[in-house]
């Protein structure tokens, strides 16, 4: 029984020391990605982003990004160096595919949405 009790403690005290060392994300400090749109160009994916800026101050409320790549995940790294602020698609609400690259098939740039 002691030895539960020592080991509960132990796993207790380590989940929060761990706690501590996650990555703060401050939303002033990133880019929420709100909107994107996918269409091909030749081999490539053009992504277009629609990204909220958080801050107040700001004079434009909203920044649309574009990007060439290979794939969706690409796109968003590209988008990235483009962008004042590190994306984030956590606010992610809408995603839309042209009708040409759904028809042949959308699984590939689903998998960063998951």
């Amino acid at each position: 029984m002691r030895k539960q009790i020592k080991n509960s403690i132990f796993i207790l005290a380590t989940t929060l020391i761990l706690s501590g060392c996650a990555e703060q994300k401050v939303l002033e400090d990133i880019g929420l990605i709100t909107t994107v749109g996918y269409d091909p160009v030749g081999k490539k994916i053009m992504s277009t982003m629609v990204v909220m800026q958080i801050n107040p101050e700001a004079p434009q409320k909203i920044d649309v990004i574009s990007s060439d790549a290979l794939t969706s995940k690409g796109g968003r790294i590209e988008g990235n160096l483009k962008a004042s602020k590190a994306l984030q698609s956590g606010q992610l609400r809408v995603a839309l595919y042209n009708e040409k690259l759904a028809k042949r098939g959308i699984r590939p740039y689903v998998d960063t949405l998951a």
